[in-house]
């Protein structure tokens, strides 16, 4: 049974591949701020952790009970925008919540992960999703998350 770090996994994108990593007969570690909804039915196993990737102690506390499990997989799939550039506003607390997200926290937890997945039987994997809103002349507004999506290339 492989295992799966989704950082990311309560909604849309993670809870995708998490739903899809339990129907295969595989064990999805969800690492989100809110809990995921309730598993589809499968053969595979699901487990949850809270961390708010703005703070560190949130994260320092996720890492300290995940421990040293092995994992097989890490998918970086979370992410936020800073809204407050639609209208023109500068929220600087919005803006380091975004690179923390969506850039700083990956980097954290592919570091952290490196014992976990080194532990792996198999060949391990990271995947960190991105966004074309990283690519060069994207033609966003939001420059927090265009920077913090190109940092992720």
């Amino acid at each position: 049974m492989a295992t799966y770090l989704i950082v990311g996994g309560s909604s849309g994108l993670g809870f995708a591949i998490a739903s899809f990593v339990i129907r295969t007969d595989g064990k999805a570690i969800i690492v989100s701020r809110t809990k995921p909804p309730a598993p589809p039915i499968g053969k595979g196993t699901l487990a949850w952790y809270h961390c708010d990737l703005r703070s560190p102690d949130s994260l320092n506390s996720f890492l300290d009970a995940f421990g040293e499990e092995p994992i097989d997989y890490l998918i970086y799939c979370a992410g936020i925008w800073d809204e407050s550039a639609d209208k023109h506003e500068v929220d600087v607390e919005r803006i380091y919540g975004v690179m923390s997200v969506n850039l700083s926290g990956f980097v954290s937890i592919a570091l952290a992960m490196r014992r976990s997945l080194l532990s792996s039987p198999r060949r391990p994997l990271i995947v960190g999703i991105g966004s074309i809103s990283g690519l060069p002349n994207s033609g966003s507004l939001r420059p927090a998350y265009c920077a913090s999506k190109a940092g992720m290339r």
